[in-house]
């Protein structure tokens, strides 16, 4: 008796406290291209203001490059969406292992 009056308690419990637990619903959902351009606005934002790093030894930092917007893609990385855009260097780059010298 007193196990199925515990048991009776734990599902009117349950009943009571599952549905209060609902995700927020978003009325407006997120495209494609609104991710990319806030992708975008941050980008130039934050990082295109930089200057090139002559001083650097990486030749990855010291060439002009621009950031291929139109063939961006979204993508799904570990439960979060990211944004991947190919970089086009201005002048041709030629890049090596280390240990090919």
């Amino acid at each position: 008796m007193n196990r199925l009056f515990l048991s009776a308690m734990l599902l009117a419990a349950a009943l009571l406290i599952f549905p209060a637990c609902r995700k927020a619903f978003s009325p407006t959902p997120v495209t494609k291209e609104l991710t990319i351009a806030r992708a975008q606005s941050w980008f130039q934002q934050n990082i295109a203001i930089r200057p090139n790093s002559p001083a650097s030894s990486s030749p990855r930092f010291r060439i002009s490059r621009q950031v291929r917007w139109d063939e961006a893609t979204q993508v799904l990385l570990s439960g979060h969406t990211a944004i991947i855009a190919p970089i086009h260097y201005l002048t041709p780059t030629y890049l090596r292992d280390a240990k090919c010298i």
